[in-house]
């Protein structure tokens, strides 16, 4: 399985430059058998600094901030980038409104939620815009969902 980590918000808290002792621990979970990818709004250098300072070794990726373009959002670009390269099968973060981007361009996603490192405004107990975003894209995709299956002649119908 190849996997998209973010660092920050999954493997350094959100609120400190600490890492995350909860990401950390889903990080080598999924090492031992998948292919994992990070994705920074760091510089090479500093990124690489902080994973190696923090003990986060044996990443196959590193996705930092040179691949940013004027207008694209980074995460949204990096991410691209990320799937044009290899396929992507889940990706990690803990920003509600990328989770709702990802699965609303077809990539799953895993939302990484801490209570105690997660920024208040990502929290799903805050009634904020990022939270109804993700509501927002599945219900559009469960109606959409439905519209196409009832364009489908040939499915079995009671009557």
């Amino acid at each position: 399985m190849n996997v998209l980590v973010s660092l920050e918000g999954v493997l350094r808290s959100d609120n400190s430059d600490n890492p995350n002792r909860t990401g950390a621990l889903l990080y080598y979970a999924l090492k031992t058998n998948s292919r994992v990818a990070i994705f920074t709004s760091w510089s090479k250098e500093h990124a690489e600094h902080w994973l190696a300072v923090n003990g986060f070794v044996g990443y196959d990726e590193l996705i930092d901030n040179s691949y940013s373009l004027i207008g694209d959002e980074l995460a949204k670009r990096q991410i691209t980038v990320a799937r044009s390269r290899q396929q992507v099968e889940l990706l990690i973060t803990a920003e509600p409104s990328l989770a709702a981007w990802s699965f609303e361009n077809g990539l799953p996603a895993l939302l990484f939620a801490h209570p105690d490192t997660m920024l208040i405004t990502n929290r799903p107990d805050v009634k904020m815009k990022p939270w109804a975003d993700i509501e927002d894209v599945i219900v559009k995709r469960n109606v959409q969902r439905s519209l196409e299956a009832s364009k489908d002649d040939s499915l079995f119908r009671f009557e």
